[in-house]
């Protein structure tokens, strides 16, 4: 297994320790890893700080930082990694694509839920989702970044796998902030509206949620009849517990730390009911 990872990164220094956290975490994926780091600044002294945030290349870690100009605006940042794929989209060596915002330490756990998670979900038309997490310091406790909602099971979108007893349900916020596909899935956003900025990037005049666009991918393309979203969610019927290693880590606490925002506060252990 050969993964290319692209990280979006506007350089500002005070985030250069988010940024060093989740390429550490990457070096340790279970596979070979090549890591492009996509910045906004030319500035040498800057680009010298992000190689500094860089861990050490090894025989199945490699990077580059890779400056992207001549874009309209800051935010349209998040997808200048698409043309990073379509270049090597045909190259076989790669197996895996992965893009992710530059605050979300997606860990080897993570890459092996999605592997093993992504074979049963096949046949389905699905894939594994993440889902982000941040540490609440006022309930002690995990909370989730993105769905401010319970997950009620009379109502949602489920799926149950008879061989191994595994159930899977949609999230009503299927936001994850990152997309992990294998060759097939990617071939699938290739072809479709949703890799074309023109076409599925620019809502709104002002470049609102631009950034955020650029993760959804097929989020919301080709959805089997009965489902939400094409990202679904491992969860234990037994406990009404999502799976662990769905968690990815939202390294600011954005969210939990403002108590003004909605995000932040719904404690992963009371989300499905």
């Amino acid at each position: 297994m050969k993964l290319v990872v692209c990280v979006a990164f506007h350089f500002r220094k005070e985030r250069l320790a988010y940024l060093s956290t989740v390429l550490e975490s990457h070096k340790n994926f279970p596979c070979e890893v090549h890591e492009i780091i996509l910045t906004n600044t030319a500035n040498e002294s800057e680009i010298q700080d992000i190689v500094s945030a860089a861990p050490s290349r090894s025989a199945n870690y490699q990077w580059e930082v890779i400056t992207v100009s001549n874009i309209p605006h800051g935010w349209v940042l998040t997808w200048a990694h698409k043309a990073i794929f379509k270049n090597i989209i045909n190259n076989p060596a790669y197996t895996h694509f992965m893009y992710t915002e530059d605050d979300l330490a997606v860990a080897a756990n993570n890459i092996q839920y999605w592997l093993h998670h992504r074979e049963l979900l096949r046949p389905h038309g699905l894939y594994p989702s993440f889902i982000r997490v941040e540490w609440n310091s006022t309930i002690n406790g995990w909370a989730c970044s993105d769905v401010v909602q319970n997950i009620d099971l009379q109502t949602a979108s489920k799926l149950f796998i008879a061989e191994g007893m595994h159930y899977y349900v949609n999230a009503p916020q299927p936001y994850q902030g990152l997309y992990l596909y294998d060759r097939e899935l990617m071939l699938e956003h290739y072809a479709s509206r949703t890799f074309d900025f023109n076409a599925f990037g620019v809502f709104e005049a002002d470049y609102v949620g631009v950034p955020e666009r650029a993760n959804l991918a097929l989020t919301f393309e080709n959805v089997p009849d009965g489902f939400t979203s094409r990202n679904i969610l491992n969860y234990s019927n037994k406990y009404k517990l999502l799976n662990y290693d769905s968690f990815v880590h939202h390294l600011p606490n954005t969210f939990a730390d403002n108590p003004q925002a909605q995000g932040g506060k719904l404690p992963v252990l009371e989300l499905i009911r």
